[in-house]
């Protein structure tokens, strides 16, 4: 994005959020990038921790996250007016952010401890048994790095996004950019990240530009690339990625697209990661990442779709002629079903939903009769799978790169009571559920175990699918 914009050119009231692009980019920006960056991506990742060897620790310069992640404020969608408008209740168009602009609370978090594979010099793949493997040379990429922020979206994805922050703009003393004027329970907020891959800015108070507001959608891209590293890293010696494919060029080199800014240089240091050591993404990370969700076609508000990573057969070939580029979509997931692909190389991304439940009694003559369940889709999630042991699965969750063990549970919808009558699923949710749940450290798991103990209202995590590649 252009800063050095003319005060003359327009009334802040005036200046409209497409002013805001390079004006001089128009026939190379939407071309020659489109044409290198045209499809779609996303990643994930989980794995099961083994010997003691090292816990995650943070030091004392860290940003503590959520419990769970999936209890941030919902967005909500909130009137904006289009600049022009004279009366905003005939307002059309609307923006989306995160209600309050509070940020999340600092509480306990739960602890990760990496395998023995992990430790010193490394294998790309690794099984310790039939019941334990890994891919240790996985990255971990955090989707909320505050340098995102500082990376303008192509004019094209951002004019197409129906998720997009809109309204009037305003020039930001403090940033000297443009910046959206965000409504707020205790008044206006500049925004001037609106239209960046982190449009509500760097989610820390230590990472400069922080503005109050917990927003970031690019789990998918963040999670595919993690997942598309390991395969890479552990691919077999008969493929090879094509040169000056898209893998090659945007994935592997991460080279920064035509038109599109630098990255800051020092790279701003990310203060909400949970990687081991706070490990940190470099530039050439970041802009994987980035050009993952260009060719994702991500929304920076909304999200998108988990499936990219299958579709890139034609930037890789082998010595004999065949397919490089093996996949896989299961569903339902289970812990034997991710063993499986992991123990046979095949990387793994899960797709996750959130969905609120709905239980509403019925009653005959005043007499309870049974529960009707309905759980109603509200946001999703992908992340990455790292490996196994049994039943317990580490996840390198993109959210602050946080390595978390989980597990998948197959929750019982036949014969389910609650206060003595049959609890019903609505045939809409397909009649089974899937549910990811955390192990902690007790030797507890937290999450759904049982229909009967849900209440009206619950969230809850559901898993949709697992997708995996594989490289000959």
């Amino acid at each position: 994005m252009r800063e050095d914009f003319e005060d003359t050119r327009a009334r802040a009231s005036e200046v409209s959020v497409e002013d805001t692009f390079r004006d001089d980019s128009d026939d190379t920006y939407d071309g020659r990038l489109a044409s290198a960056i045209d499809t779609f991506f996303t990643v994930g990742g989980l794995v099961g921790g083994y010997y003691l060897i090292k816990s995650i620790w943070q030091g004392t310069n860290y940003f503590v996250p959520l419990k769970d992640w999936f209890y941030t404020p919902d967005p909500s969608i909130v009137q904006v007016p289009v600049d022009g408008d004279i009366d905003p209740s005939v307002t059309a168009q609307v923006a989306i952010h995160v209600s309050d602009g509070s940020p999340p609370p600092r509480l306990p978090i739960v602890k990760a401890v990496l395998p023995m594979t992990h430790e010193m010099d490394a294998q790309p793949f690794e099984c310790l048994s039939h019941d334990e493997c890994y891919f240790p040379h996985m990255p971990f990429y955090n989707q909320g790095n505050p340098n995102f922020a500082r990376v303008t979206v192509p004019k094209n994805l951002y004019t197409n996004d129906k998720s997009k922050l809109t309204g009037p703009l305003v020039k930001d003393p403090a940033t000297k950019r443009w910046a959206l004027v965000l409504p707020d329970k205790t008044g206006p907020t500049n925004d001037p990240w609106y239209n960046t891959w982190l449009p509500m800015g760097p989610l820390s108070k230590q990472d400069d530009g922080y503005i109050g507001h917990w927003h970031t959608a690019l789990c998918a891209p963040s999670s595919q690339s993690m997942a598309l590293m390991a395969a890479l890293a552990a691919k077999g010696p008969v493929s090879r990625v094509r040169p000056g494919s898209w893998t090659d060029t945007f994935f592997v080199q991460g080279r920064r697209p035509l038109s599109q800014e630098p990255l800051p240089n020092p790279l701003f240091r990310d203060h909400t990661t949970l990687a081991p050591g706070q490990r940190q993404m470099t530039a050439v990370e970041l802009q994987r990442v980035i050009n993952m969700a260009v060719r994702q076609k991500t929304s920076p508000m909304a999200g998108g779709g988990a499936s990219a990573f299958l579709k890139l057969g034609a930037d890789f070939q082998t010595r004999d002629g065949g397919p490089a580029l093996e996949t896989r979509v299961v569903h339902p997931v289970t812990n034997k079903a991710i063993a499986d692909l992991v123990r046979n190389r095949f990387a793994p991304v899960v797709v996750l939903g959130a969905y609120k439940a709905t239980l509403s009694p019925v009653r005959a003559n005043g007499t309870l009769q049974r529960y009707d369940l309905t759980l109603k889709r509200t946001g999703g999630h992908v992340i990455a799978v790292n490996g196994f042991r049994g039943s317990d699965i580490l996840i390198y969750d993109p959210i602050y790169a946080r390595p978390i063990r989980q597990t998948f549970f197959q929750v019982s919808t036949k014969g389910a009571t609650k206060d003595g009558v049959p609890i019903v699923l609505n045939p809409a949710n397909n009649g089974s559920l899937t549910s990811l749940n955390t192990l902690m450290d007790d030797g507890t798991t937290r999450g759904l175990l049982d229909l009967s103990t849900l209440k009206d209202g619950d969230n809850i995590h559901v898993v949709e699918q697992a997708l995996a590649v594989r490289i000959r």
